[in-house]
């Protein structure tokens, strides 16, 4: 049955990545993203824009390699992996793909995900990013989609 649901599994992300084309590693898209980017505003439900209530820093390493801190008051953290720019046709933004490494604690292995983020826009100071789809959940009423935009600035 494991092997059954691997080899599933693998045929699925083989699918995925191949009705995508990947984006030139040259590219001038990922020349700009490199060097590092801390969370500045988020939007909100009703489509304002709010300072970051989190501390979050993407750096982009190179062309392959990230490293992700974040801090969420006493909570906090530090991931590393490879990520991959993948544009879709369907789709109108290049997306970020982020494959984290696994963290070993004690005898256990975690896998920590990294939303896909939809580049919006992207300039020498800024990264504008749509992270996936969310449904609020409201008691007594339909459920309020939201597409929350993040925006970084580049701090070095």
């Amino acid at each position: 049955m494991k092997v059954l649901t691997k080899t599933y599994l693998f045929g699925l992300a083989v699918l995925i990545l191949a009705s995508c084309k990947s984006i030139d590693s040259s590219g001038d898209l990922k020349e700009k993203l490199i060097g590092k980017w801390k969370l500045d505003s988020v939007s909100i439900p009703d489509m304002k824009f709010e300072k970051a209530g989190v501390t979050e820093v993407y750096d982009f390493k190179n062309s392959t390699d990230f490293t992700r801190e974040w801090e969420d008051d006493d909570v906090g953290g530090t991931l590393t992996g490879k990520y991959i720019f993948y544009r879709n046709p369907k789709r109108s933004s290049a997306t970020i793909a982020f494959i984290s490494n696994f963290q070993i604690s004690e005898n256990d292995t975690i896998r920590i995900d990294i939303p896909n983020l939809d580049i919006i826009e992207l300039n020498d100071t800024r990264l504008h990013v749509l992270e996936p789809t969310k449904f609020i959940n409201v008691k007594g009423k339909q459920s309020i989609v939201f597409n929350k935009h993040c925006i970084y600035k580049r701090v070095e």
